[in-house]
């Protein structure tokens, strides 16, 4: 039995991250962008769209829109004594938007590392994706491999 008077409960708008995506346009090769409002309204409606990415609601260090297949490149400069740069590739993998290593001065391949983390940890610089820039795709077949 509730004694006390039930009362209303008020909250905030919470700030959510806005559903974007980008594909690129396969007759001229350009990014177009869409919210998911957009897309549900029929604004793509009647153009070839390859190369889906979804918005991760992250920026770089530029305040560049971070989408999934985005290379970022960091400076790790306080792991070694020398400067040594890291590039990873945004993936949406297990339930979270994560980073993996896809080029660094060892070459080596790596585990998916929290988004987030890498972006406030590194302060990374948004440099490419895979869809576009021949060097980062290759780095990236190899790593699927």
């Amino acid at each position: 039995m509730c004694l006390t008077k039930p009362t209303k409960i008020t909250m905030e708008k919470e700030k959510q991250r806005e559903i974007k995506f980008r594909a690129r346009n396969v007759l001229t090769r350009n990014w177009e962008y869409y919210t998911s409002r957009e897309l549900i309204d029929g604004e793509a409606k009647g153009i070839a769209l390859s190369d889906w990415c979804e918005y991760t609601g992250l920026e770089d260090i530029d305040g560049k829109e971070i989408y999934e297949g985005d290379v970022l490149q960091a400076t790790r400069d306080y792991y070694d004594k020398e400067t040594s740069d890291i590039y990873e590739v945004v993936e949406f993998y297990e339930g979270g938007w994560n980073a993996f290593i896809i080029k660094d001065k060892e070459n080596i391949m790596s585990f998916p590392y929290p988004l987030g983390n890498f972006i406030f940890q590194f302060k990374p610089r948004l440099v490419g994706n895979i869809y576009q820039n021949k060097q980062y795709i290759k780095w990236y077949k190899e790593k699927l491999a």
